[in-house]
């Protein structure tokens, strides 16, 4: 039977396994595992490298349970099974023109394409931005402003159906240009 270091923070624990060792060999790291009760009852153990990493995912996830939101990363659903779940439970559902569906499903795909891999647990505003960089270098900036604007909504669903905490692409922008900037003139000459 293991040997275990426990350290609580309120009626959260963090535990160091040894593996059955008194100390952990050299060759093999600490490793630190989050032990918590999610906002259901039920136990759910999350493994980190250091006790920081630990103490401060403990930290959060307490305040994501007591306000009902916490998402274990290994029940997230990915942000490509999000956007089928929107496309058919929100947008069939409700009976959207068949042209508005096409338009949704051909803009959905740029943002599976980039992003349909990610967890919606790991989704988070810096990774958003990144999505949105990506989006104007290699799109044009209307689609880029599409897609954004598509995974806004499906993020917004997710949300509601309780699949997700937060919206991390709600105040993620792209500026619109200026007349002068989309022509390619210099407004000065």
């Amino acid at each position: 039977m293991p040997a275990a270091a426990r350290f609580l923070i309120g009626t959260f624990a963090a535990t160091l396994w040894f593996g059955g060792c008194v100390a952990p060999p050299p060759s093999r790291p600490e490793v630190w595992v989050a032990d918590y009760f999610d906002q259901n009852g039920k136990r759910r153990l999350k493994t980190f490298r250091t006790k920081k990493d630990a103490d401060a995912f403990l930290v959060e996830a307490r305040g994501e349970v007591a306000r009902g939101t916490h998402t274990p990363e290994s029940t997230s659903a990915t942000l490509e099974k999000a956007v089928g779940l929107w496309l058919e439970g929100r947008c069939e559902a409700e009976g959207l023109e068949p042209q508005t569906l096409r338009t949704y499903r051909v803009n959905s795909r740029h943002v599976v394409a980039l992003l349909g891999h990610e967890r919606l647990s790991r989704l988070t505003v810096p990774r958003v931005e990144e999505f949105r960089d990506e989006l104007l270098r290699t799109r044009s900036r209307g689609l880029a402003g599409k897609a954004l604007t598509l995974l806004k909504m499906v993020l917004k669903d997710a949300q509601r159906r309780g699949l997700v905490a937060q919206n991390a692409a709600r105040d993620v922008r792209i500026r619109a240009q200026k007349r002068h900037e989309e022509r390619g003139r210099d407004p000065d000459a």
